[in-house]
């Protein structure tokens, strides 16, 4: 795996039984590799296993076969290196915003005042500057899942892991949020998992975009984003763009069956 941040070897997952049914395979073997620095989106239907994957790669489940590895040692738990957004921000209602982003700092037991300046920097970067002694409920749906973004940075990880980190916000804000994942992105450079139901947020964020089939899943197709970096949001509006979402979307409905993901 020389050279690569992430590779996942033939990883598969199998629930076991339960009263009313037998064994239930989620997952069939999947590889994929993800480059320093590259950004990959995964798509895929409703409960394909999108995010049981990416709970393997950040060490929360264990595979029922094969491997993770990260920069070349296997994953058998949840790592420091990760940094990992959810759909909700679950921040602590009663710690302001800036206590919110240095909590993992003070979970890790690591040296708070080494980190405040990054945290503040963090908050500046994601237009909160003035909202950093604000509390959860003083912040709106945005603002809240800006401060869990500077919170899975602050630590300066090298896998930031995302589970469809945007998909509770209103359309406006879902923009703002992918336009402000874009700049952050572009700053810190980290390497990124992203799941989506979103074509559009799919292509405009990613260097690659992986589709996934239905359960049980694997990864049936490997898309590269061909738009060059740094990418502002009015390249959505052009033919090209319009052109691969399209075609994205023909190749998902044709190929993997009816999915949510919506261009």
């Amino acid at each position: 795996m020389s050279g690569k941040t992430l590779r996942v070897a033939g990883v598969t997952r199998t629930f076991p039984a339960t009263r009313q049914a037998g064994p239930t395979l989620a997952l069939q073997p999947t590889d994929l590799t993800v480059a320093p620095g590259e950004f990959v989106a995964i798509l895929g239907p409703s409960g394909c296993g999108k995010s049981t994957l990416l709970m393997m790669i950040a060490g929360l489940e264990t595979p029922s076969a094969g491997e993770v590895l990260v920069e070349g040692r296997a994953v058998t738990g949840p790592r420091r290196e990760n940094g990992l957004i959810f759909q909700d921000a679950t921040l602590l209602p009663w710690k302001t915003a800036l206590e919110n982003v240095l909590f993992p700092i003070r979970m890790m037991r690591l040296p708070v005042g080494r980190y405040e300046e990054r945290a503040r920097a963090l908050l500046r970067q994601v237009g909160l500057a003035g909202f950093e002694g604000k509390r959860p409920h003083e912040l709106s749906g945005g603002m809240r899942q800006r401060v869990a973004i500077c919170r899975a940075l602050v630590h300066d990880p090298k896998l930031l892991l995302m589970d469809e980190p945007f998909s509770a916000l209103d359309a406006i804000t879902r923009d703002e949020m992918n336009e402000a994942l874009v700049d952050i992105w572009e700053r810190e450079r980290k390497t990124g998992v992203f799941i989506t139901h979103s074509i559009r947020e799919a292509v405009f964020l990613s260097d690659r975009v992986l589709v996934m089939t239905g359960r049980p899943s694997t990864i049936a197709l490997d898309l590269t984003v061909p738009f060059p970096r740094p990418r502002r949001p009015e390249i959505q509006e052009t033919a090209e763009f319009g052109r691969l979402c399209g075609l994205l979307k023909a190749k998902i409905e044709a190929g993997y069956g009816r999915t949510r993901a919506a261009a």
